[in-house]
């Protein structure tokens, strides 16, 4: 099985809505005996939601039969350190990532270092306005990989170590901003849409999946 034949509205990680410590006992026992990974997200409108639990539902296809695979938004997160890798994602607002997920690794920084740690970031640079794109293109400049760049050494400046990071594109729509934001995203041409690159997350995650798989858990 491939990532790209996975539907994303079907996704099969385990989500819950609970924090560790209070999971039923069955699923407590599973994280005690198995060696557990958490992807672990902050979502503004649900865009970096559904990619973290696609990563998720790769990672199980691939350590099913080894490894339990948890998938939940960063508030519910109750103890980092029981795990022993973990995938961290944030939508990105004003060229950072939001507070709960900065929080997480500023309060986590101890935890996360000595284990495999990668970070995910979601925008839309796509659907910036194509006079800004022209611009960048003048100057050679790509404004999507200068994003990621820039991302990249504000996550490894927080922690205090280097951090693995990819930029995803996310879903750009009206009904997710205010009427004033709406206006301003208009009428500077900027676009809307869903722009989200599932064959790049396939590829992302399927580099977890490589790395974790060289080391010796």
């Amino acid at each position: 099985m491939v990532l790209s034949d996975l539907v994303p509205e079907a996704l099969g990680a385990r989500c819950p809505s609970a924090p560790p410590l209070y999971r039923p006992l069955n699923q407590v026992t599973r994280a005690v005996t198995m060696s557990t990974i958490l992807v672990t997200y902050s979502s503004a409108a649900g865009s970096t939601a559904s990619i973290a639990k696609q990563v998720a539902t790769y990672l199980r296809t691939r350590f099913s039969e080894v490894h339990a695979i948890d998938c939940m938004p960063i508030e519910a997160v109750a103890w980092p350190n029981s795990y022993r890798a973990i995938v961290v994602g944030s939508a990105i607002h004003n060229g950072a990532w939001l507070p709960h997920a900065r929080k997480f690794l500023v309060d986590h920084t101890d935890d996360l270092y000595p284990m495999p740690f990668y970070t995910f970031s979601v925008g839309a640079p796509t659907a910036l306005p194509k006079w800004m794109k022209k611009v960048a293109a003048s100057t050679h400049n790509d404004l999507e990989e200068e994003e990621k760049l820039k991302i990249g050494k504000a996550l490894s400046e927080t922690t205090g170590f280097p951090v693995k990071h990819e930029l995803f594109e996310g879903v750009t729509s009206r009904k997710d901003m205010n009427w004033a934001m709406a206006l301003i995203f208009s009428c500077v041409g900027a676009q809307w849409g869903d722009f989200r690159e599932w064959d790049k997350v396939a590829a992302f995650s399927e580099h977890i999946a490589d790395d974790l798989q060289k080391r010796e858990w």
